[in-house]
């Protein structure tokens, strides 16, 4: 898998990017869930030398940032 990384400018477009996402993920199908999640948790890089544990920090996440921005529809 390749391994992007981001500076400036463009790590700002990343993060306004992943919050985004994040905002989103409950209106996005499962099966695209899924995929975005498994390919997270299998990165190269600092924290990704346990996949499990990994796939399970970004769940907490995605729960603890998705509470904070859910919006009522």
């Amino acid at each position: 898998m390749k391994v992007l990384t981001f500076e400036g400018m463009d790590e700002q477009i990343s993060r306004r990017l992943v919050t985004a996402l994040v905002k989103q993920w409950d209106y996005l199908p499962k099966g695209i869930r899924d995929a975005l999640l498994r390919d997270a948790s299998l990165t190269v890089g600092p924290g990704a030398n346990d996949p499990t544990s990994l796939y399970e920090q970004i769940k907490g996440f995605l729960s603890r940032h998705r509470d904070a921005t859910r919006q009522d529809v």
